[in-house]
């Protein structure tokens, strides 16, 4: 479980910060301010470039441009914080992770997140619409159907939210009203200026399983008090639809894909026992030698089967021999189960 924390800053800061150059050189002297970047050490003057240490920063003639990456180890993959600053086009943003799992990591961001809130107003810039942390690796029950909130990441514990965007959004308004008309039991909300901060998490945790329980809680409130739009490829059962581009034909699997080297085959009335049907037995055969019965490449298979009921009976059965999954057809499109447990 990593705790990461995204920063982006609002659009129109480009232009009164001037060239790449001169806002580099106007943002990365701050960044000593925050206590969660001192004991970064390397950096990297370019994107291809190797880390060097932060001793050299001096003797590079010209501040780089574009991006800076920052860590405390020179070694990729010990680092246990890293820092990058992106400058593309007409956005800035600054990302930092750490795989401290601690509670004290969580504290520590939160903290240093609120100052850069502060920094913002006395450096007259604003942040984008949606700053706040995010969390890598834990697995949480994910609201069905699942919606599009525009520019709010679906893992995240602890959102702050712009309230004075420079373009309005009509989702974000009515999120911004909900939480004032009627603020979340299980999460505290104040505000910091321009920003409205709400920490799902209120009391830092390192227990992955508490940690899952404020996501999903989070994203709870959130899809019953804003009418978020339901993800186009979902369904209203949160039933993903399988897209069917352009397969090729088989004279055995009812769709194939070269690209990818999956197939599909439809089937009825299949056994208790999966392995006793021909069809299975023989699709068995062609996944263990990761050939197709013409000689085309396959990497997974999927049954379809006439229901959504069947699909969700069988799907562990068939995974368990190795098959990818179900599916199921309906109102012309075929549809992968959701299972309460994703």
């Amino acid at each position: 479980m990593n705790y990461y924390l995204q920063i982006k800053l609002q659009d129109n800061v480009l232009h009164e910060l001037g060239t790449n150059e001169s806002r580099l050189r106007a943002l990365t002297p701050r960044l000593d301010e925050f206590d969660l970047l001192r004991d970064l050490k390397y950096f990297k003057p370019k994107k291809k470039d190797r880390f060097v240490p932060f001793s050299q920063w001096s003797e590079i003639k010209q501040a780089p441009r574009d991006y800076v990456h920052i860590a405390n180890s020179e070694t990729p993959e010990r680092a246990t914080k890293s820092l990058e600053l992106n400058i593309l086009f007409d956005k800035i943003s600054l990302e930092v992770a750490t795989t401290d799992q601690g509670r004290e990591s969580y504290q520590q961001l939160k903290d240093n997140l609120e100052r850069f809130c502060s920094l913002t107003v006395e450096c007259a810039i604003a942040l984008g619409a949606w700053s706040g942390i995010r969390v890598l690796g834990v697995k949480y029950k994910y609201p069905q159907p699942p919606r599009s909130m525009v520019s709010i990441p679906d893992d995240a514990v602890l959102d702050v939210i712009n309230t004075r965007p420079a373009r309005p959004m009509a989702e974000l308004a009515r999120l911004l009203d909900a939480l004032r008309a009627e603020p979340p039991r299980n999460a505290s909300v104040k505000s910091l200026g321009a920003h409205m901060i709400v920490d799902w998490l209120n009391r830092p945790s390192a227990e992955p399983n508490r940690v899952a329980e404020a996501m999903s809680s989070r994203l709870s409130w959130y899809y019953e008090h804003v009418p978020f739009q339901r993800m186009e490829d979902y369904n209203e059962l949160g039933d993903e639809m399988v897209l069917l581009f352009k397969p090729a034909k088989d004279p055995f699997y009812t769709f194939y894909f070269p690209f990818s080297g999956s197939a599909y085959k439809a089937l009825v009335d299949l056994p208790e026992d999966l392995q006793q049907d021909e069809s299975i037995a023989s699709m068995l055969r062609d996944m263990k030698k990761g050939k197709t019965k013409g000689g085309r490449r396959l990497s997974s298979v999927t049954l379809i089967v006439p229901s959504r009921e069947q699909a969700m009976k069988l799907r562990e059965r068939a995974q368990a021999l190795g098959f990818a999954g179900t599916a199921y057809p309906d109102k012309g499109s075929l549809w992968s189960p959701h299972s309460d447990g994703e």
